[in-house]
């Protein structure tokens, strides 16, 4: 596979390995539920690729690192080049939180042909529709289930990559301004 320039310099940058990695992005807030993240990962004990923790503040996160060195990376506050980056190098996106108004960071994913691992919050599944794989976000071995279907079966990873695009299509600024019109004019003035 041909690699970018950029992207090959954020896998130095960060000194990641060349295995697949799922992404992993999160603040200490609770609501956020990284706390699942991590039970998971602790579930999971993989051999075959990494966890790339994005964020900062969390001692956890410290003690996850220092248990498992292998195969989970922590690399804090990034650049929003940076994280583009790795977004489109990682195998997944995993979304564990407890509440949300609208689920914006799995549909930046999305964007950025990175498959997603949901919680099944109502306003998450309305954001991401069919393009995601769900799970309780009170579950860390659902959570961990997710994480290894997706990283093990290549198929299904193209699939959520090929509906995660068509959903960004669909809450694209101008489709919606385009439906907003539609609801609205015949209640507008005619001219």
């Amino acid at each position: 596979m041909l690699r970018l320039p950029e992207e090959v310099d954020v896998r130095e940058k960060f000194h990641l390995s060349g295995r697949p990695y799922i992404l992993a992005v999160s603040s200490a807030s609770h609501h956020k539920n990284f706390r699942l993240v991590v039970e998971a990962i602790e579930l999971l004990k993989a051999t075959d690729y990494d966890v790339v923790i994005v964020g900062g503040g969390m001692p956890m996160l410290k003690a996850v690192q220092q248990a498992s060195p292998d195969f989970v990376k922590r690399v804090g506050y990034v650049e929003d080049g940076d994280l583009k980056a790795l977004f489109r190098q990682a195998a997944c996106f995993v979304f564990p939180s407890l509440y949300e108004g609208f689920g914006l960071p799995p549909v930046e994913a999305m964007t950025l042909g990175c498959p997603v691992i949901a919680s099944n919050l109502p306003s998450v599944r309305e954001a991401c529709g069919d393009a995601a794989i769900y799970f309780r976000p009170t579950s860390a071995a659902e959570c961990g289930e997710a994480m290894m279907h997706v990283m093990h079966d290549s198929a299904l990873r193209d699939r959520l990559r090929t509906q995660g695009f068509a959903n960004v299509q669909r809450r694209s600024w101008r489709l919606t301004a385009d439906r907003l019109l539609t609801e609205i004019s015949p209640w507008l003035p005619q001219r």
